[in-house]
């Protein structure tokens, strides 16, 4: 069964395999979940725009709206927020997607990107067994 989910200005088809609120969730399920979706949503339509969809999923592995995940300056929402800019910039394309397209999409100065991508981008290469860190 398939769920709609609706962002605040964009539509995705999901699939509800994923509790985000699960204590048992670590950062390897949630970047692995992501991936998948990613690929399944993505795959077909090349066309459509990444990072938006990076960043609805992402909301939905950690478990908070898109907003607060742009807005917030929480400690919990800003890591969450700076490990998926990490994300991004490993799984997409680089041809495709600067640390400023990134920057542009969470609301967020280009450096804020390369600050993410020092801090976690080793750490999700390795859980993802990419060898393109950041």
């Amino acid at each position: 069964m398939r769920v709609l989910i609706l962002d605040e200005r964009r539509r995705a088809w999901l699939t509800p395999d994923f509790d985000p609120k699960s204590a048992s969730v670590g950062d390897a399920t949630r970047f692995r979940w992501i991936e998948r979706e990613f690929a399944r949503i993505v795959g077909p339509r090349p066309f459509i725009k990444q990072l938006p969809v990076v960043l609805a999923l992402g909301a939905m592995a950690f478990g908070v709206p898109v907003g607060e995940l742009l807005h917030s300056r929480k400690y919990s929402i800003t890591h969450s927020r700076q490990k998926l800019m990490a994300f991004a910039r490993i799984v997409l394309p680089r041809d495709r997607c600067s640390t400023y397209e990134i920057g542009r999409a969470f609301q967020r100065d280009h450096s804020t990107v390369f600050f993410a991508c020092e801090k976690y981008g080793a750490g999700i290469a390795g859980l993802l067994n990419r060898e393109d860190a950041a």
